[in-house]
């Protein structure tokens, strides 16, 4: 079966990094519960727009090796990739709107070393796969043939493009995402795991 994955807020969590970020940038206290919902509700209450979007840019580039991978997810390729063929397809923009001018594909690539992920890494040009625009990663979902795609965002997943035969996991950490019909709806990579070896 070949499974495409999506990376931000899928494989990366970048919870501790918007709170690690955002305090040391002054933009929030330390009473804010560190995760990245919490910063952004904080910063939006305080009128900082632009001050998230540059938050953002950083979290997902200069800082991104702050981030973790998420727990399960080291396991899961252990279990599947010799049983399945894994794929990394992300909408990515170049560099971040505002701030800092840090090229967030490379910044991707960083984490994905770094963390040692190396099915992956031993063949980057193979897996991995950074789309500038949305459609263009439904795009992608369809060029490889997918069996199968992961990714934490329900609009994604609703988007027109894929593959009639290509079934769509929505990866909701924090059961907070309201899953479509025909979609189903996963907490972690164990759950994810598990569902696996029963199609």
């Amino acid at each position: 079966m070949k499974i495409g994955i999506d990376f931000d807020n899928t494989i990366a969590c970048y919870d501790n990094s918007f709170y690690e970020v955002a305090l040391k940038e002054k933009w929030i206290n330390s009473s804010t519960k560190p995760n990245k919902q919490s910063v952004k509700q904080s910063m939006h209450r305080k009128k900082m727009f632009d001050e998230f979007t540059i938050l953002q840019g950083l979290v997902y580039g200069k800082e991104i090796l702050r981030a973790k991978v998420f727990e399960g997810f080291y396991k899961f390729i252990q279990e599947n990739y010799k049983k399945h063929e894994l794929f990394i397809i992300s909408h990515k923009t170049k560099y971040p709107i505002i701030g800092d001018k840090t090229n967030l594909h490379q910044a991707a690539l960083d984490f994905i070393k770094f963390n040692r992920l190396h099915y992956f890494v031993n063949s980057l040009h193979k897996r991995v796969f950074l789309e500038l625009k949305k459609e263009e990663k439904i795009k992608r979902t369809k060029l490889l043939d997918l069996d199968l795609f992961i990714d934490d965002l329900p609009e994604i997943l609703g988007m027109n493009g894929f593959l009639n035969k290509t079934k769509k996991i929505l990866f909701d950490p924090n059961k907070k995402e309201e899953s479509l019909p025909h979609i189903k709806k996963f907490s972690s990579w164990g759950d994810i795991n598990n569902y696996l070896k029963y199609i």
